[in-house]
């Protein structure tokens, strides 16, 4: 249920001594002789009311315990607490501009970066009013210090919005217009390493290498310089070992950025961290920094080196699923077999002919260019695209709402139809519609025998070396890694940016997954981690699986990059081939960072342009 927040003029009222809920009314108790805001909300056609003063609980306190009481969920909280800040603006004495930072710094700080963004940008233009302060001016350079005269601690203020601003940008992997705004601050506060090195970041993330590794060099002098003044203190070490780890990160990726090894890089982050004391920042740092030095002992197939690293870093965070997935892989060692089991010589006559199928995706704006890209590339191999969700506002866009959608679609096609859902944001495909069935038949191999027989057709996913399956906390993600069953590759975890089956099998495999571990319901973070869980329950099962499920881990149907397309892909004549597994699969699917989507151009030159 979402809640309608119709705005009126603040009035005053009275408050009330607990935390209640009366004749529609929701009381925040005022603690001192500033009168509450009252704010009418419609929920389901019935008017509810909020009662808020500011002085006791702020804007977002207020929101989620008003959509606690009424059952409304945490999608509401940013809607009312927003109507909050902007309706008691005219009551309050902060600027709106003011609350509207408040607000913003709050949902950057619980990780919703986008909300966070929104609401900075806002206050942002709340300060274009001030005639003494054009923004425009500070973010282009033209004011490079403090102007005076000038209110106190207005400057300083402003800073910090184009700080949120820029780590906003940051956190959405939107790294030009991030470094725009670094390369403001940069100018502001001169001789701040920690801004130096998330523009360096920013720069590396937009394919600028040199500029990153000069900004890399620069933040490095300065702490040199700050050692060589104060002996160094712990936020300094801190932060010069976020230098170094951010360092050995961005070797992994680009070796021809210069400098020293990861494994140098590493050291000299464990290093100033153990002398920094430990606990806290500390601790996930050096579980970061572990995680790194595992990975690269892992390509360096040192997997003895790899699986001590890793468990050092298990031991600072025990539910890192990132460094249980990693671990498993460095048990492994050698043992992966990446040679695609023979093809059934025969098959009977049902499972041979093609069915129609038909072509899924999801898109609420089909104006982004990522969007584009999904439908030259189809275009080109004469696919044609069922999309889905076009027109849904993106800030009700819920994964949830991916699957119940595509359930709808799948029961209403015909007996023996059969699908392929991809994402509609970072996805290519790469082959005709033929060769999607020939790729299908290939991974479920000798089950194709049984279609004939009333036997539910299994669904295929797409296999990534990575492991995503966020739930309500960590700790319930890294059970189900340590679960996770054992893969002939190293592409082992279940992806859902690409799906193959009968549409029957499909809508009936949603059924099930948003019943036993959603709860019948449809809002959700993860859709993928639904049909996870359901493939580790079944691996564990005595039973066999009413719905079986495939895992395409050598990706002959669909391609996955996961960060690793430089090291697991070619292209030969337009075509995507797997290095390891030979497989040739018909679509690629890049989740994540933008910088690996850049990849998707390779896979076919009629649309490089």
């Amino acid at each position: 249920t979402r809640a309608e927040i119709r705005p009126i003029s603040g009035h005053r009222g009275g408050g009330s001594a607990d935390l209640s809920t009366t004749s529609g009314t929701f009381l925040i108790p005022p603690s001192s002789s500033v009168l509450p805001l009252s704010l009418p909300i419609t929920v389901d056609g019935e008017v509810l009311t909020l009662v808020y003063d500011d002085s006791t609980v702020d804007a977002v306190d207020a929101a989620r315990q008003f959509c606690t009481q009424r059952f409304l969920g945490p999608h509401c909280v940013s809607s009312v607490a927003f109507r909050l800040v902007d309706e008691g603006a005219s009551l309050l004495e902060q600027p709106l501009d003011e609350q509207l930072y408040g607000l913003a710094n709050h949902f950057y700080q619980n990780s919703r970066p986008n909300v966070a963004l929104a609401l900075v940008l806002a206050a942002l233009e709340g300060t274009r009013s001030d005639r003494e302060y054009d923004i425009d001016e500070y973010v282009d350079g033209t004011l490079s210090s403090d102007p005076s005269p000038s209110p106190p601690g207005r400057h300083q203020y402003i800073v910090q919005l184009l700080s949120l601003v820029a780590a906003c940008h940051h956190a959405t992997d939107n790294f030009a217009e991030a470094s725009r705004y670094y390369s403001a601050l940069r100018r502001l506060l001169p001789g701040d390493p920690e801004i130096l090195v998330n523009y360096a970041v920013c720069s590396f993330g937009s394919g600028e290498y040199q500029q990153a590794k000069v900004l890399f060099d620069e933040a490095q002098e300065l702490h040199e310089a700050a050692k060589g003044r104060d002996g160094g203190s712990k936020s300094a070490a801190i932060s010069q070992a976020r230098l170094y780890l951010e360092r050995a990160v961005l070797q992994r990726e680009a070796r021809t950025l210069g400098g020293e090894s990861v494994s140098s890089y590493v050291t000299k982050c464990l290093e100033l961290l153990e002398g920094g004391g430990g606990g806290g920042v500390d601790a996930q740092m050096a579980s970061s920094a572990l995680l790194v030095l595992g990975k690269e002992m892992l390509d360096e197939k040192d997997y003895e080196s790899a699986v001590t690293n890793l468990e050092k870093a298990l031991l600072y965070e025990p539910h890192n699923v990132e460094t249980i997935s990693t671990l498993g892989h460095a048990r492994v060692g050698d043992g992966y077999s990446y040679e695609i089991p023979p093809f059934p010589s025969r098959l009977d006559a049902a499972a041979d002919q093609a069915p129609p199928i038909k072509f899924v995706t999801f898109a609420s704006d089909t104006t982004r260019c990522e969007f584009r890209r999904l439908v030259a590339s189809a275009k080109y191999h004469g696919v044609e695209l069922n999309v889905l969700g076009a027109g849904i506002e993106t800030r009700a866009w819920k994964n949830g709402l991916k699957l119940k959608l595509l359930r709808g679609f799948a029961e209403a096609q015909p007996e023996g139809d059969f699908l392929v859902v991809v994402d509609g944001y970072d996805v290519v495909i790469g082959g005709r519609e033929e060769e999607f069935w020939d790729r299908y038949l290939r991974v479920v191999g000798g089950a194709a025998h049984s279609r004939s027989q009333g036997v539910p057709d299994p669904v295929v996913f797409q296999a990534d070396h990575t492991f995503y399956c966020p739930l309500n906390n960590q700790t319930a993600s890294s059970e189900v890694a340590w679960r996770y069953p054992p893969s002939p590759t190293k592409y082992k975890f279940l992806s859902s940016g690409g799906i193959m089956g009968s549409a029957k099998a499909l809508a009936n495999l949603i059924e099930v997954v948003v019943k036993e571990y959603a709860n019948h319901e449809w809002e959700m973070k993860s859709d993928q981690s639904l049909f996870i869980r359901y493939l580790v329950d079944s691996h564990h099962s005595k039973q066999e699986p009413v719905h079986p499920l495939y895992v395409d881990h050598y990706m002959q149907l669909f391609g996955g990059n996961g960060g690793n397309y430089m090291k697991d892909f070619a292209v030969e004549e337009g075509r995507l081939i797997h290095t390891k597994t030979a497989g040739r699969p018909v679509s690629l699917h890049t989740p994540g960072r933008k910088k690996y989507q850049r990849e998707m151009m390779c896979i076919c030159p009629e649309y490089r342009r």
